[in-house]
């Protein structure tokens, strides 16, 4: 049986090709939506749309595909008219999300509140434009003036810079509303603020009263499975650790913990109801001071439902070494069931040691190598010894798509030994290999991967030594013999201000239409 998950919407595709049946998610194109034909356009889109509508699918018109019901209505509509009418075509009540991303949807969200609040599934709320508050304001009165009927509610994420106390209380109350659905399975909170003291360690009462909203909200859902929080910086800190460890929350994401938060959570993770169910622990900026390593090793050593692992420290103090290294390589080798999928470990202050345990341990688990899909080892000190381990990870792992290893001390024989590896990989989409130590022989070794590897669509070079000296010539050299077959971005960084004159010689080797886009700012 043939599964349509996603159609996107082009001006040559006509409306009779809409796979009405399975379709799930709609993508628009805006570009052409700004185009001179953008009546006609209008016009298809209008017949797509009503035969979208009966679907009860999705829409996004913001260039990628959606993977959850949405609405969203792009920006760029120029006709009035047009936006009037594709709303009344889009009929709000048949819709579950209220996303206010955008500001195009104010009236709709309006409609869909009034209609059927109950059948609201998630809201999102995601600005960082100051001058988009009023409206945002707006919008969160309005939430709060329909509170008590949004039982149904699953899915709330909200991301706010510079949370002011307005904002902090308004959020507060819509926290505690979320209590008594007991629904809820994801909640992804954002918000900063600068009002904290750091010289006295005084917090206003206005964001504990957050703090503890938000305890409050975690410790009565006991169907959440998505956590991730970014208000872990308060008097309700431990408390709000002590409702997520006694949780069966699956995904888990922390920004900035403190050492004593971060203490407490790790070396109660291993024993918590949390670590039967977690599969995604995402800890970012975070301490894991020395006394929680054994802790964190015995979490990895003894889950079998863990699939992503992503430390990313904020430096040495935060970093967890080479030791640490070591000591998660040991814990995966000492599982058998480990299922891990994504790996990161971002500003670890590793160096090869560590990293040859890891990819050892890697390479000889059968189950991680045939599963792993995303390794990170970026912004460490990892030599040519840890790079050639790292290569024999990649050779022996089939389905490795993302490989992130920037900002380390690659170089020329590491780079010959990973170029190896990927030349023959057939599943690797892209690579992050900026800011290493290349020489002569290194860069011919990546001219030898844009001609050999078939299945990279990204490739990042920025800051590499050596670039602007001969990393740009091999890049043409490769260019004039043949673009890479999928490849769709070479990032160079900020080369045009070293080298003027260079965009113009890359415009002039690539052909006309041609689908790469090399970026040097």
């Amino acid at each position: 049986m043939k599964v349509v998950l996603g159609w996107m919407f082009k001006p040559h595709s006509p409306a009779s090709t809409l796979p009405k049946d399975t379709l799930r998610a709609l993508c628009f194109q805006g570009d052409h939506l700004k185009s001179a034909k953008a009546p006609l356009y209008f016009l298809i889109l209008e017949r797509i749309l009503r035969v979208f509508v009966a679907t009860k699918c999705s829409v996004n018109c913001r260039g990628a595909p959606s993977c959850k019901p949405d609405i969203h209505l792009p920006e760029l509509l120029p006709a009035a008219a047009a936006c009037r009418r594709f709303r009344e075509i889009l009929r709000p009540a048949l819709f579950e999300t209220l996303n206010y991303t955008t500001n195009d949807l104010q009236r709709t969200h309006e409609r869909i509140l009034q209609a059927n609040p109950a059948r609201v599934r998630r809201i999102k709320m995601a600005k960082r434009d100051g001058n988009s508050r009023p409206n945002d304001d707006v919008a969160m009165k309005r939430i709060l003036e329909y509170a008590a009927d949004l039982g149904g509610l699953e899915s709330v994420e909200y991301t706010r810079s510079m949370l002011n106390k307005e904002e902090a209380t308004r959020l507060a109350t819509f926290m505690l509303s979320l209590k008594e659905g007991k629904m809820l399975r994801e909640l992804l909170i954002t918000a900063s603020w600068k009002y904290h003291n750091p010289l006295s360690g005084s917090m206003d009462p206005v964001y504990v009263d957050l703090g503890n909203a938000v305890v409050e909200a975690v410790a009565n859902n006991p169907q959440l499975e998505t956590a991730s929080i970014d208000l872990v910086d308060g008097p309700y800190s431990l408390k709000l650790i002590d409702g997520i460890l006694s949780s069966s929350v699956s995904n888990l994401l922390f920004v900035r913990l403190a050492t004593h938060v971060s203490t407490k959570f790790i070396q109660e993770l291993p024993n918590s109801n949390c670590a039967k169910h977690l599969s995604k622990l995402v800890m970012r900026r975070s301490d894991i001071p020395p006394s929680s390593h054994e802790s964190l090793f015995t979490f990895v050593r003894n889950s079998s439902s863990l699939q992503t692992l992503y430390l990313m420290g904020g430096g040495r103090v935060q970093a967890v070494g080479d030791a640490g290294l070591k000591g998660i390589a040991e814990a995966i080798s000492e599982n058998p069931l480990a299922s891990l999928r994504e790996i990161v470990l971002s500003g670890q202050w590793a160096g090869d040691t560590g990293a040859v345990a890891l990819c050892r341990a890697i390479e000889s688990h059968p189950r991680i190598r045939s599963r792993l899909e995303i390794l990170g080892l970026q912004v460490n000190r990892i030599g040519d010894a840890g790079f050639i381990a790292l290569a024999g990870v990649v050779a022996a792992s089939p389905n490795l798509l993302v490989l992130r290893v920037h900002d380390n001390k690659c170089g020329d024989d590491g780079a010959k030994a990973l170029v190896q590896a990927l030349s023959k990989h057939k599943k690797i989409d892209s690579l992050d290999f900026g800011r290493n130590l290349l020489g002569s022989t290194g860069w011919v070794w990546i001219g030898q991967l844009l001609r050999t590897n078939k299945s990279l669509t990204y490739l990042n070079l920025s800051a590499c030594r050596g670039i602007e000296s001969i990393g740009v010539g091999t890049l043409l050299n490769v260019l004039r013999t043949g673009i890479p077959p999928r490849m769709k971005v070479i990032h160079l960084g900020n080369i045009s201000e070293l080298l003027p004159g260079v965009d113009q010689e890359i415009a002039e080797v690539l052909p006309s239409g041609c689908f790469l886009k090399i970026t040097t700012d």
